[in-house]
């Protein structure tokens, strides 16, 4: 508004300034000059810029100058108020299956525990036993007169007798040292009391019967045999050598024979009534599948 107010007023002063000029001109043409003519010596331009000048104002004379009504201003309108958007209902989450439980294992029978298989007993041992002690010599016979027929008869029937006893007796003595020498100790030389050392060789033979085993290889294989073999003991009961008289006939039984000194050692010392320094015994051992 106030821009337009100022550009009419410049068209009103140009104009206004025209109109004076003009005016003047016409004045002093009227007197000076040929028939009234003046010159105007101004430039080009300003003839040009004076005449669209006289021609604005002209036409700012013409037409008045065209009030603006003002405007009255706007009631603002009320806002409307944003509704807010409603909230999305929360979409309920599923609920989750219920996982089946897992039915329980059935704990398995314990098992019957085996019996436990006995233990085999130790087999006894047989009693070592001394040798019968050599026969005494027997007295000569005293010779006697001759007798008669008769007598001589008898006495060669008694004779004969006597000589069967002999021969009984030797060969039950053979059959005593041979029993001895298949499963019989052979002791030497004990030089002490017979029944002492029968009570040490008992003992002998039981504590060597709880070091015996049967190697179970052998059980499997129903192996058996009986098996002879001599050591030499010394007073404390230390086995100073050994070896195998007779083989069983399986190297798993030999075996076991010899193991079972080793595992003996030491052995039970001398008694005081035996005197000997050394004891040479001979020892078969039996194995059998019936024995426990």
């Amino acid at each position: 508004m106030i821009a337009f107010i100022i550009a009419l007023l410049l068209h009103l002063s140009l104009a206004l300034a025209w109109i004076l000029n003009r005016k003047t001109t016409e004045e002093t043409a009227i007197q000076p000059g040929l028939a009234g003519v003046t010159v105007s010596l101004a430039s080009a331009g300003d003839l040009v810029d004076a005449s669209e000048a006289a021609a604005a104002a002209t036409s700012t004379e013409e037409q008045p100058p065209v009030e603006e009504e003002p405007t009255e201003p706007s009631e603002p309108q009320p806002e409307t108020p944003v509704e807010p958007e409603p909230e999305p209902e929360p979409i309920p989450e599923p609920e989750p299956e219920p996982v089946p439980e897992p039915e329980p294992i059935p704990e398995p029978e314990p098992e019957p525990e085996p019996e436990p298989i006995p233990e085999p007993e130790p087999e006894p041992v047989p009693e070592p036993k001394p040798v019968p002690p050599p026969p005494r010599p027997q007295p000569a016979p005293v010779p006697q007169p001759a007798p008669t027929p008769t007598e001589r008869v008898a006495d060669v029937a008694s004779e004969g007798s006597e000589s069967s006893d002999t021969l009984d007796t030797s060969a039950s003595e053979a059959s005593t040292a041979g029993a001895h020498t298949q499963g019989q100790d052979e002791v030497i030389d004990t030089g002490g009391d017979p029944a002492a050392e029968a009570n040490y060789f008992a003992q002998l033979s039981h504590y060597l019967g709880q070091h015996k085993r049967y190697p179970m290889a052998a059980r499997r294989q129903r192996r058996e045999g009986v098996a002879e073999v001599e050591f030499t003991l010394s007073r404390t009961g230390r086995v100073l050598n050994a070896r195998l008289l007779r083989s069983s006939g399986h190297n798993l039984l030999d075996r076991e024979v010899m193991e079972m000194l080793e595992r003996a050692a030491p052995m039970p010392a001398f008694p005081s009534s035996i005197t000997a320094e050394q004891l040479v015994i001979t020892l078969p051992v039996s194995f059998s599948l019936s024995d426990r």
